[in-house]
């Protein structure tokens, strides 16, 4: 992965905070997320320029039997075929990963945490504080600076609110005209800041956002590329993703109002499939996948039903086997039809995987691998082992923005499983042993304690 920062004293954030930083703010982003109110429009456009991508009652739809779970579909572009026509009484629903909740205004009234920041522009201490609130961490200190050419910036010190231990925290940059987050090394993209903002407007288009923000992610993250956040009258209606260097959009989310909303869903289960699978194929070159899942998720109680979404995950197939990572998840609104989510995980170039052959290892021998050597791990007890589940898959994962060599992905035995103390966990675990098809040889085993 390459280093984007532009000199040896850029400042960054430190690694032991940035798993936890961007599971708080996904956390905080799902709870901001909210539909604008009001929004009379049809669909929302294609992520790539111009192509509707929800379909109203009526439209086309594709034709034929629906791909069921864990059979291999190739998935061509389909112009012209016909998708079913939803009852659409009702109207749109959450996002089946968030509660119900009302749109939260994303303005912050400045509070300086120490003496001096009070001089820094509202619109910077806003920003910081939708990326850092003031109940989670501190401003330590705020100069402006003029460390890298053509920018006025601030650069701002940020420290956790528990202050773990004697560190100092971190430094995070802002531009001080328009308070939008700035990371060292976003200049260089092939994809600038300024064709990010007309990606995302364009393919979104119809929600006729009042601002788009925008915040560089150099792959230490996760995903490298540029997060984006759609804002509606001081609200965060929709955020995603848009690859730094190809421009594509490989990931979003949206939620929806839910005033009004139908109590159940409209769509079964296997009709709202044809819409996502129809969104793959528009936003994508014809492409090998398996559905492997499908669910369906009330964003309402027991006691108070509400019509949620279908969440389809898919693998990506190579050699007739499904891969571990590579892949997409869909969610559809599940009275509309809507595509509420899209997430793609595309990371492998073809030639990195090996040339796949016939398992000498048999399944339950590799079961048999596993299962003893987690009881020699937690020797002397009754553990209650039990499998979950056994298949062959490719062994894909892999540091983010790295490129895995010719031949390096391989094949092989993945066996989930699960003990009764894991079972009993308030969030209960897996876990899962690799074995190679050929030696029989445990790959790797991750067994919580």
């Amino acid at each position: 992965m390459s280093d984007d920062r532009e000199d040896s004293s850029a400042a960054y954030i430190p690694a032991r905070y940035k798993e936890r930083i961007q599971s708080k703010k996904r956390q905080r982003l799902i709870k901001k997320l909210a539909l604008y109110g009001g929004i009379g429009i049809l669909v929302i456009l294609v992520l790539i320029l111009g192509t509707p991508f929800i379909f109203p009652p009526g439209s086309p739809a594709p034709s034929g039997n629906i791909s069921p779970a864990l059979t291999t579909t190739s998935i061509p572009e389909q112009p012209g075929t016909q998708l079913p026509t939803p009852d659409t009484t009702g109207t749109p629903v959450a996002l089946e990963s968030s509660p119900v909740m009302e749109p939260v205004n994303i303005s912050v009234t400045a509070s300086p945490d120490t003496a001096g920041i009070s001089s820094i522009p509202p619109i910077v201490i806003d920003s910081v504080r939708l990326d850092f609130p003031a109940t989670e961490f501190t401003i330590v200190s705020a100069n402006e600076t003029s460390r890298y050419s053509g920018k006025n910036l601030y650069e701002i010190k940020v420290q956790p609110a528990e202050n773990i231990g004697a560190d100092t925290g971190f430094t995070v940059f802002y531009n001080a005209i328009d308070g939008e987050p700035y990371t060292p090394g976003e200049d260089k993209l092939a994809i600038t800041p300024a064709k990010a903002r007309e990606i995302a407007g364009s393919a979104f288009q119809s929600f006729h956002p009042d601002k788009i923000r925008l915040h560089y992610s150099d792959g230490s993250w996760g995903i490298r590329g540029w997060n984006f956040n759609l804002i509606k009258d001081d609200t965060v209606f929709l955020e995603g993703t848009i690859d730094a260097d190809t421009g594509e959009i490989i990931r979003f989310s949206r939620s929806v109002s839910s005033e009004g909303r139908a109590t159940s869903p409209v769509l079964d289960i296997k009709t709202a499939q044809a819409y996502a699978d129809r969104y793959i194929a528009d936003h994508n070159n014809p492409v090998d996948i398996s559905l492997r899942d499908s669910q369906y998720i009330s964003a309402g109680s027991a006691t108070e039903p509400v019509a949620g979404s279908f969440s389809y995950t898919y693998d990506r197939m190579v050699q007739g086997y499904p891969c571990d990572q590579d892949g997409f998840v869909v969610t559809v609104n599940s009275v509309t039809g809507e595509i509420t989510g899209y997430n793609k995980t595309w990371n492998d170039p073809d030639f990195a995987f090996i040339l796949a052959s016939e398992p000498v290892v048999l399944k339950r021998d590799a079961i048999y691998s596993v299962l003893h050597k987690a009881q020699e791990i937690k020797p002397g007890e009754d553990t209650g082992l039990q499998v979950i589940s056994s298949e062959l898959v490719w062994k894909d994962l892999h540091k983010q923005g790295t490129t895995p060599r010719p031949g390096s992905i391989p094949l092989a035995w993945k066996i989930m499983f699960d003990d009764e103390s894991l079972r009993n966990l308030p969030s209960p675990k897996e876990a899962v042993g690799w074995v190679d098809p050929q030696t029989g040889s445990i790959m790797e085993l991750e067994y919580p304690l």
